[in-house]
C-alpha cells in the first residue's frame, strides 16, 4: 500500500489521490485473502511495485542510488517468483523508455545491486535450478516429470486469447448463478467462433475443464470485479486524456500492463485456482 501510495506520488497525485491510490491496492479481495496465506503471489507483487517506484524515481533524477535499489526491488522479484520475468521486463522498460532515460552506466549499478552480497545464496540456487534442469527457471513442471506443466505446451495467437478470456471471466463471478452461466455462455461462444476448445488441454491445467465462474472465497479464484471494472474505467479515462492533451505516456504505461497480461496468458497454462 505504502509503495502504491508513492507511485500515485510520482504520478502527481496529491495526499487525497495518494490516500485513494492505497485504499483501492487494500480493498483488493485476493489480495486481503492472499495476506494470511502461504501463496507468495502479494509477495512477489511488493517487489514488483516497488521496482516500478524506483525505476520512475530514476528516471526522474538519474540517480545511481535509484537505480541500485530498482535492481534490488527486481532481483527480490526474480527470485520470489518467475512470473516475475513475464511481467517485469516491460514495466520498467516502458517507464525508462517513456521517460526517455537509460542511462548504462547507472543501471549497470543497479544490476550489480540485484545480485548482491546478501542473495549469493539465491544466485546458488539458480545455478542449482540450471544445471539440474537447464534452465534458471528451473523445471517446467510441478514433479519435474512433465505432466503437470505450467507453460503452454503450443502457442499461438488463438491460445492466447482463450487464456484471456477465461482469465478474465474469472473475475467475473457474483452472487448470480444466473450471471455466473451467462457469463460461461459467452466465453464458449467466443470460442466456438474462433475455432478453438474452452478446454483445450494444451493450454489447460491437466484434468482441469473449464467452468462458470463463482462467487468464490479462495485467493486463489476470488473474483475482483469492482476493482477490474474500475481499472478498465481508468484506462478509458486516461487513453481520452492522453490523447487530448498529447502526452502519450499513460498510453504506454498502460500498454505495457496490458502487454504484460498477454504474456502472461502467452505462456502459463490457464487454471482455475
Amino acid at each position: 500500500m505504502i509503495g502504491v501510495s508513492c507511485i500515485a506520488r510520482e504520478f502527481g497525485a496529491g495526499e487525497l489521490g495518494q490516500a485513494l491510490a492505497a485504499l483501492v491496492c487494500a480493498t483488493i479481495p485476493s489480495g486481503v485473502l492472499a495476506s494470511s496465506g502461504a501463496r507468495n503471489n502479494y509477495f512477489i507483487a511488493m517487489w514488483l511495485v516497488l521496482a516500478v517506484y524506483f525505476a520512475m524515481r530514476f528516471a526522474a533524477n538519474g540517480k545511481a542510488q535509484d537505480a541500485s535499489l530498482l535492481g534490488v526491488s527486481l532481483g527480490c522479484a526474480l527470485f520470489t517468483k518467475a512470473t516475475a520475468y513475464l511481467f517485469a521486463p516491460c514495466l520498467i522498460l516502458a517507464i525508462l523508455i517513456l521517460n526517455r532515460r537509460v542511462p548504462v552506466k547507472p543501471l549497470l549499478v543497479g544490476s550489480v545491486g540485484c545480485f548482491s552480497d546478501e542473495r549469493r545464496h539465491e544466485l546458488a540456487a539458480i545455478c542449482q535450478k540450471l544445471s539440474l534442469s537447464g534452465s534458471i527457471l528451473g523445471f517446467d513442471s510441478a514433479h519435474a516429470d512433465g505432466v503437470y506443466r505450467w507453460r503452454n505446451e503450443t502457442f499461438s495467437f488463438k491460445n492466447t486469447v482463450s487464456n484471456a478470456l477465461r482469465n478474465v471471466s474469472e473475475q467475473l463471478g457474483g452472487r448470480d448463478p444466473r450471471w455466473n452461466r451467462r457469463v460461461y455462455q459467452t466465453v464458449v461462444s467466443l470460442h466456438q467462433a474462433m475455432g478453438a476448445d474452452v478446454s483445450d488441454p494444451n493450454t489447460t491445467w491437466p484434468w482441469t475443464v473449464y467452468e462458470s465462474p463463482r462467487n468464490a472465497n479462495h485467493e486463489g479464484n476470488v473474483p475482483n470485479t469492482g476493482h477490474l471494472a474500475f481499472l478498465v474505467r481508468m484506462s478509458i479515462v486516461l487513453s481520452i486524456q492522453s490523447v487530448r492533451t498529447g502526452d502519450y505516456r499513460w498510453l504506454g504505461y498502460l500498454g505495457a500492463l496490458g502487454f504484460g497480461f498477454i504474456v502472461f496468458c502467452a505462456y502459463l497454462q490457464w487454471q482455475q485456482v
